[in-house]
């Protein structure tokens, strides 16, 4: 169960992302990234410290989804896998995102 709410924060970063570029798109390229760096604390304003810190959520909720899928009942083995199968692919999409 920790390792859902260690998901929440990739997730929400990237659905602020998605947000922030679909509800400004007359806005130039730059002026989206400035919009979307603003909505973070100071120590995060850069592209490339925030794709770390969604690196090492999504890690962190591989790692204990993975734990806490030992000693769970079904359901929340579903739920492990389920969040074990998304923080795979935020891993993935980060990476591809950072060449």
């Amino acid at each position: 169960m920790i390792g859902l709410l260690a998901l929440a924060v990739p997730v929400f970063i990237w659905i602020l992302w998605i947000v922030t570029f679909s509800s400004n798109a007359a806005l130039p390229q730059e002026e989206k990234v400035e919009k979307y760096l603003s909505f973070f604390p100071s120590f995060l304003h850069s592209p490339r410290s925030i794709s770390v810190t969604a690196l090492i959520f999504a890690g962190a909720s591989i790692f204990l989804s993975t734990i806490g899928r030992r000693k769970a009942d079904d359901t929340f083995k579903v739920l492990s896998v389920a969040a074990i199968v998304v923080a795979s692919a935020i891993i993935l999409l980060q990476l591809f995102t950072m060449l």
